[in-house]
């Protein structure tokens, strides 16, 4: 985790790879573990949420390409919700785009001081670029 307490860990033993399982921590301090399913580095990521109250199974993607103005990220999300869920949709759909709003800006912020996603150090956490 990085030193304020927001970021991700790999949990499993080995190399961050297909088959890791990674724990999350976002700024309000929610904690989520996540399998790693597809990973090609530095251009895929996909990654399936393994126990949720909300919902009954979730994977999701980042894609990184080349874009005119830098680097374009595409996120996918599939995911099933439990069926109680349905009446908080509105609100979940909020909340959403603004933890992901948060998440890809700590994401820009992180590549445009260096911080390589691509690799892990001895520690487990990303290491900077050189």
């Amino acid at each position: 985790m990085h030193r304020d307490g927001i970021g991700a860990s790999l949990t499993s033993n080995g190399a961050l790879g297909t088959g890791a399982i990674v724990e999350t921590a976002s700024p309000g301090g929610k904690r989520q573990s996540f399998r790693i399913i597809v990973f090609e580095r530095p251009r895929l990521l996909t990654f399936r949420l393994l126990r949720s109250p909300l919902f009954r199974s979730a994977d999701l993607t980042f894609s990184l390409e080349a874009a005119d103005a830098g680097t374009r990220i595409t996120h996918e999300i599939h995911a099933q919700i439990r069926l109680w869920l349905f009446i908080l949709l509105p609100v979940l759909a909020l909340i959403g785009r603004r933890a992901l709003s948060t998440d890809l800006d700590y994401l820009r912020r992180s590549l445009e001081e260096g911080l390589d996603l691509t690799t892990v150090t001895g520690s487990g956490f990303p290491g900077r670029a050189t």
